[in-house]
């Protein structure tokens, strides 16, 4: 079972969902799917896709606790094109090739290794250049990639000639920014701000941690929110539209909602903290089989954040 499996493109014209090893894009009006095959683990045990819906983010479950689980980023607007549907392509009767078509390497834009047994979540930067990745419980680390194309490549056009030499330096030019211990305990899900590539969210057992980032030293700080008594395992996340609040799914299906500004990274260790995440407020009502996935909004006809 994958927390948050089933994905909406953000155009709403496919699906994405994994199944064992695989993932598939499937078109939501021909019904044609696109089979990605790429990982060598047990499953597919994470999945995100990028706000301009370009890249899927695909993490594994590995062969056993102390194997690499590995990270692909795919060209997902080259698998919607498979899966786009022709009703040309039906006239040759065979349903078989033209409902599902297989592809792997092709496809795929950067192999990032760095978790050990198992990537727990995953989630891009709010305009996909960074991805943030979260490992099992046997492993427990929080770690951002890199996923710019190199300087000389970022205002390139390249041709069809080139496009094959351009990917294969883009994929070597993938790295980690830097990385960090999730938690006490197992973390469980990420979730990055929506207007920046700065700070991003993590939530577990009984943590919830608002990260700040700085690309260029390169460093990454958290500081853990202000819960008072409040003991809950979050197992999913939201952001609202205007990155003050994070609205937390529980396992006992209570919805807390905690504000999430917060300092700077601190220049020394002396330096105290002046704003910190806080709890805000915890919902009266609860989901009896917990929360599994949310969404928030902005409602267009009130103008109010609304939480799904």
């Amino acid at each position: 079972r994958v927390p948050n499996g089933l994905h909406y493109t953000p155009d709403g014209t496919h699906i994405v969902y994994p199944l064992g090893s695989m993932v598939i894009v499937q078109n939501l009006a021909t019904e044609q799917q696109c089979f990605l095959q790429g990982h060598t683990g047990i499953s597919v045990s994470a999945l995100a896709i990028s706000q301009d819906g370009k890249r899927l983010a695909t993490g594994e479950q590995g062969i056993t606790p102390g194997s690499k689980a590995e990270i692909c980023i795919w060209d997902l607007e080259g698998a919607q094109a498979l899966a786009g549907g022709s009703s040309s392509s039906s006239s040759d009767g065979g349903h078989d090739e033209t409902k599902t078509r297989l592809h792997t390497d092709r496809l795929i834009l950067f192999r990032l290794r760095q978790h050990l047994g198992r990537v727990q979540a995953l989630d891009f930067s709010h305009d996909g250049s960074y991805l943030g990745s979260v490992g099992g419980q046997d492993d427990n680390t929080v770690i951002v990639w890199d996923l710019r194309p190199p300087p000389a490549q970022q205002h390139a056009q390249p041709s069809s000639s080139t496009s094959s030499t351009t990917k294969s330096s883009t994929r070597a030019w993938s790295r980690v920014v830097c990385g960090a211990r999730g938690s006490d305990d197992a973390t469980l899900c990420v979730q990055w701000l929506r207007g920046r590539n700065d700070r991003f969210v993590t939530g577990g057992y009984f943590s919830l941690r608002v990260w700040q980032v700085d690309v260029e030293t390169p460093k990454m700080h958290y500081m853990e929110a202000a819960m008072g008594t409040l003991r809950r395992q979050y197992s999913c996340l939201a952001i609202s539209p205007d990155d003050k609040l994070c609205y937390c799914g529980t396992h006992t299906g209570d919805l807390v909602r905690v504000r999430i500004d917060r300092d700077p990274i601190p220049r020394s260790n002396n330096e105290p903290d002046t704003l910190r995440p806080i709890l805000d407020a915890v919902s009266t009502t609860k989901f009896q089989m917990g929360i599994k996935a949310i969404a928030s909004f902005t409602n267009p006809g009130t103008g109010n954040t609304n939480v799904l």
